[in-house]
C-alpha cells in the first residue's frame, strides 16, 4: 500500500468516526436546543410530531420518510386555519440521517388533535391510509 492509499483510508476512517460521533451526540444536542421544558413535553407526550402520528396510524418508515413532509404541510395549514397562529417549532432527529432538524410539534390536546385529524383528512395519501 502506498502513502496515497494510506492517506485515503485514514481520511475515510476519520469521516466514519466523525459521522458516528455526530449520530450518537444528536439526541443530546437536540435536547439542549429544545430546552428543558420542550424536551419534557416531547418525552411525556404533551407534544407530538407528525412522524410519530403517522407511525401510530400504521405507516411504515419508508412511507413516513417519503410523505411526512407533505402530511405535515397539510396539518400545519389546518392548525393555522383553526387557531390563526403558527404551529410550534421544535428540534428533532431526521429519520434517515439522524441530523437535527426543525419540525412542527402539536399539543395532544383537543386543538392539536383536531388540526392533525383535519390535515390528515385533507391530504390524499394520509386519508387513504386512515381509510385502510
Amino acid at each position: 500500500m502506498n502513502i496515497r492509499q494510506l492517506a485515503t483510508e485514514a481520511a475515510k476512517t476519520g469521516r466514519r468516526i466523525a459521522d458516528r460521533v455526530r449520530r450518537l451526540a444528536a439526541p443530546v444536542e437536540i435536547a439542549i436546543r429544545n430546552g428543558i421544558s420542550t424536551t419534557r413535553e416531547l418525552e411525556t407526550g404533551e407534544l407530538t410530531l407528525i412522524g410519530d402520528e403517522l407511525a401510530a396510524i400504521g405507516a411504515d418508515d419508508e412511507w413516513i420518510n417519503s410523505y411526512s413532509g407533505w402530511a405535515g404541510k397539510h396539518v400545519a395549514q389546518a392548525w393555522r386555519n383553526q387557531t390563526g397562529t403558527e404551529p410550534r417549532r421544535v428540534w428533532s432527529r431526521h429519520r434517515r440521517t439522524g441530523h437535527p432538524i426543525h419540525v412542527y410539534a402539536y399539543p395532544t390536546t383537543d386543538a392539536g388533535r383536531t388540526a392533525i385529524d383535519a390535515g390528515f383528512a385533507r391530504y390524499k395519501r394520509t386519508a387513504e391510509l386512515i381509510a385502510a
